[in-house]
């Protein structure tokens, strides 16, 4: 990849409790919001120890063996795809603050079955 083909990009990221198995990152360019993904926050976990993910969406870290590593997202088709790389501790400390908030395991603990089972059937 040359120099030219690097766009440098503001990470906006973004967890909220009623939607508490999906991370959200947005990603801010020279001119403006460049794309919107969201993902499982399961796959960004594993992905920051791992390569994780397949289709559209695979998250791996550097071998780099220090503290503040780099995290690469491949977002997109195969053909037609962006490769960012973001630094790892940033993510890994907003990740913490989203699991102090709701924890693994206890994402649908907050959800109100009888509430949705209500709104499916208002739809159908």
């Amino acid at each position: 990849m040359s120099d030219e083909d690097r766009v440098p990009v503001l990470v906006e990221l973004r967890y909220e409790r009623d939607d508490p198995l999906a991370v959200e990152f947005t990603f801010h360019g020279p001119t403006g919001t460049l794309a919107r993904w969201s993902f499982s926050r399961d796959l960004l976990l594993a992905g920051m120890c791992e390569i994780a993910g397949q289709g559209e969406v695979m998250i791996w870290p550097s071998e780099e063996d220090q503290a503040d590593t780099t995290l690469f997202l491949r977002l997109g088709l195969q053909e037609r795809h962006a490769l960012l790389a973001v630094h790892r501790a940033p993510v890994h400390h907003w990740l913490t603050r989203t699991l102090a908030a709701v924890p693994l395991g206890h994402e649908m603990a907050g959800i109100d079955w009888d509430e949705e089972q209500r709104r499916l059937l208002r739809t159908v």
